[in-house]
C-alpha cells in the first residue's frame, strides 16, 4: 500500500487496523477424497490438510493418481 500511494504523497505512512475477521479458511484442492475448503482454527501441516479432505485419492478409475511399490521378482 505504500507504494501505491507514494505515486500521490513523498514518503506516506500508514497505519493499518483489522476491524472485523470474517473466518478463516484453507482450500485443498485436486487429487484428494473432498476437495473443498476448511475452517483454520489453528496451523495446520500439509498432512493435516490432506487427511482432512479425505486423504489422497489411489488407484481411482479415471484419475492420474497411484502408489508405487517396491517387491522383488
Amino acid at each position: 500500500m505504500k507504494e501505491a500511494y507514494s505515486a500521490y504523497y513523498m514518503e506516506p505512512q500508514l497505519t493499518l487496523t483489522i476491524l472485523e475477521a470474517s473466518g478463516k479458511t484453507f482450500t485443498v484442492i485436486g487429487e484428494v477424497e473432498r476437495p473443498s475448503q476448511y475452517p483454520y482454527s489453528r496451523p495446520i501441516s500439509l498432512l493435516d490438510a490432506i487427511s482432512m479432505a479425505g486423504g489422497m485419492r489411489v488407484n481411482q478409475r479415471g484419475g492420474d493418481s497411484f502408489v508405487g511399490g517396491q517387491g522383488s521378482w
